[in-house]
């Protein structure tokens, strides 16, 4: 019995290495320290994940601020410019795109260096979706 469990996890295990990605972490402050922005105090509903491939790593994080904060935020990234998008936000979430779904949002990007498994040059990208009826304005930090 125990050999088949190591042989199952084994094979799980080079399934994984021939896709090339393997996720390293969901600790939202290793994703924050990877594309080099604060995670907030205020921050809630904090979703991370980072993922390392052949093609480099790959960090997606997700947070909500209150909405009165978020262009105070924003201003700490002054190479990423935002602009509106006329359309809304249906596939902005990594995570779960249902409940951010419909509303209007901003995106920015930027180039930045990381250091994870080696150098990397990436494309950091913003996204912030404003919810007034909450009070809570999405954070949402990827790169490619």
């Amino acid at each position: 019995m125990r050999k088949k469990k190591v042989v199952a996890l084994a094979a799980a295990m080079l399934v994984l290495l021939l896709a090339g990605c393997i996720a390293d972490s969901h600790d939202p402050a290793d994703a924050a320290e990877i594309i080099q922005v604060e995670l907030p105090a205020s921050a809630q509903d904090t979703q991370s994940d980072i993922a390392t491939g052949r093609d480099g790593t790959f960090v997606n994080l997700e947070f909500t601020i209150p909405t009165d904060t978020w262009n105070q935020y924003v201003a700490q990234y002054p190479t990423i410019t935002l602009t509106q998008s006329e359309a809304s936000c249906v596939e902005c979430s990594y995570f779960s795109r249902e409940e951010r779904s419909g509303k209007p949002f901003y995106y920015g990007s930027d180039e930045i260096q990381i250091n994870h498994n080696g150098e990397q040059q990436t494309t950091r990208k913003l996204t912030v979706i404003p919810d007034e009826a909450t009070g809570r304005t999405w954070i949402i930090w990827s790169n490619s």
